[in-house]
């Protein structure tokens, strides 16, 4: 799978002139041994949404963060914030996180907004329909960071009701992609 990957990553690039790029994943979420510690990298939670640690799950059969991002308590709008492990992204093309739809899922509005130590909002990724995402294995979600000169903390998972109901995904090997 890793593999694949970097195939996809040099075909990408030859298109686009040739230049390399490389992925780093800075989140794989393998250094967490269960929920409660994975919990402790979770810095905000509206009420009605649930983080839980998934073995044997995420890409090359590692562990994932599933999401369930339920509107059911505010109607409108909810979100979980992730601390990750400060990374400047002065010289980062993009980040990219890639993520899986899970059963029982509704269609809902996700946008994944990146922030900074301070919670503010740095780059924001394309407003997707939940349902766009792919349920037999993970897909992409890329966010442009080529003008971002801040350092990356925070990453924050946001659902509008579109249907009113959860969206469950699994999130794994957040990356990012040097110039």
């Amino acid at each position: 799978m890793k593999t694949n990957r970097i195939l996809m990553l040099a075909a990408g690039c030859a298109l686009l002139g040739g230049a390399v790029m490389a992925e780093d994943v800075i989140q794989d979420f393998e250094g967490f041994g269960s929920t409660p510690a994975l919990m402790q990298a979770v810095s905000h939670i509206k009420a009605g949404s649930e983080v839980e640690l998934e073995f044997d799950t995420g890409m090359d059969e590692g562990n994932s963060m599933n999401l369930a991002l339920s509107t059911a308590k505010d109607t409108w709008y909810t979100q979980v914030e992730f601390d990750v492990t400060p990374v400047s992204l002065f010289d980062v093309d993009s980040v990219v996180i890639y993520l899986k739809l899970l059963p029982d899922s509704s269609n809902e509005n996700l946008d994944i907004q990146l922030k900074d130590k301070h919670g503010s909002t740095i780059a924001k990724g394309k407003k997707i329909g939940t349902q766009s995402i792919s349920r037999d294995s993970f897909m992409a979600y890329t966010i442009d960071t080529s003008n971002v000169k801040n350092e990356l903390a925070r990453i924050s998972f946001n659902v509008a009701c579109a249907d009113g109901g959860t969206a469950n995904l699994a999130v794994d090997n957040i990356s990012i992609i040097r110039k």
